[in-house]
C-alpha cells in the first residue's frame, strides 16, 4: 500500500473513512479482498507469497493499513519478517500486546508505517517511532514518507479528498476517480529518497502504472459504531480495471 487518506473522526456519518491504493509488483500473488478462509473475521485482501495483507479490517470494526518507507540509501535488515503480517497482528492481538510487540521487534523489519485503530481511536507507528502515537481528529495522509509528509501526490490527495468530504453528496465514485489520479509531479517537486529523479517521476502520481509494477487495487474503508463497509476495486497490469468487491456488515 502506498497512498492513503485517513479521515479520522471527521465525517458526521463516518468517524472512520479511509481511502487507499496498494502499489505492488503485477508478479506477486495475491487475493482480493474477502473474508479470509483460516480467519473469517477478518476482511481484506491477502498476499498469497508470504500470507500478510496491506488493508484489514474486522468484524467487530478493528482495522489497520501499511505502507513501506522508501529510503534508497538504507540497508534493510537481513532476510526481514513480512511486513504484512503486522497489520494481521495489529487486528486481532490485544492494544497492549500489539503496542509492546511493535515497540520490541520494529526493527527486524524492512522501514514501514503502519496505522490501525477501531472506531474510537487510531495509532501510527513509523520508521522514526519509539512507540504508537494517538492519532488526533483530522485527516492524516500517507504515502511511502513519514505520516504527513507533504509530497506532491499526497498534497494532490489531500485537496481533492477534502473536496469531496466538504461536497453535499458523497459519492463513493468520486472517491474511486481521485485514487485513479494519474497525474504526474513536477521534477522540481519531486522528493529525494535516493532512488533517482527518473523513478520518482514515474512514482510521483497517485495511481502509478508502470511495465512490472503499479496500482493493484483502490480500497475505501468507511464505518461507524452500527456499520462497516469496505469497497475494493482491483486492476490488471495495463491499469484498467479487473473486478470490483465490495462488503458491508453491521455491528
Amino acid at each position: 500500500m502506498c497512498i492513503l487518506a485517513l479521515a479520522w473522526q471527521q465525517h458526521p456519518q463516518w468517524p472512520l473513512l479511509l481511502i487507499a491504493n496498494r502499489d505492488e509488483a503485477y508478479q506477486r500473488p495475491s487475493r482480493p479482498a474477502a473474508p479470509w478462509i483460516d480467519q473469517p473475521d477478518l476482511i481484506g485482501g491477502q498476499d498469497l507469497r508470504s500470507g500478510g495483507a496491506w488493508l484489514l479490517t474486522t468484524t467487530q470494526g478493528r482495522w489497520a493499513v501499511i505502507t513501506n518507507y522508501r529510503d534508497g540509501r538504507h540497508t534493510p535488515p537481513p532476510n526481514p519478517p513480512s511486513r504484512g503480517h503486522l497489520v494481521s497482528a495489529a487486528c486481532t492481538l490485544p492494544l497492549p500486546v500489539f503496542a509492546q510487540q511493535l515497540e520490541d521487534q520494529a526493527k527486524q523489519y524492512a522501514p514501514f508505517n503502519l496505522l490501525w485503530g477501531d472506531l474510537d481511536q487510531a495509532w501510527y507507528f513509523g520508521p522514526q517511532s519509539t512507540r504508537p502515537l494517538a492519532l488526533k481528529p483530522g485527516t492524516h495522509l500517507l504515502s511511502n514518507a513519514l505520516l504527513n509528509t507533504p509530497w506532491p501526490k499526497t498534497q494532490r490527495l489531500a485537496t481533492q479528498f477534502k473536496h469531496w468530504l466538504d461536497e453535499k453528496t458523497h459519492s463513493p465514485q468520486s472517491l474511486f476517480a481521485t485514487l485513479a489520479d494519474r497525474t504526474q509531479a513536477a521534477a522540481q517537486d519531486c522528493p529525494d529518497t535516493g532512488i533517482g529523479l527518473d523513478l520518482e517521476l514515474k512514482l510521483s502520481p497517485i495511481f502509478i502504472q508502470l511495465p512490472s509494477y503499479g496500482t493493484r487495487c483502490s480500497t475505501l474503508l468507511w464505518g461507524n459504531p452500527q456499520q462497516m463497509n469496505l469497497w475494493e476495486r482491483t486492476f490488471s497490469a495495463d491499469g484498467n480495471l479487473a473486478a470490483e468487491h465490495a462488503y458491508s456488515w453491521p455491528l
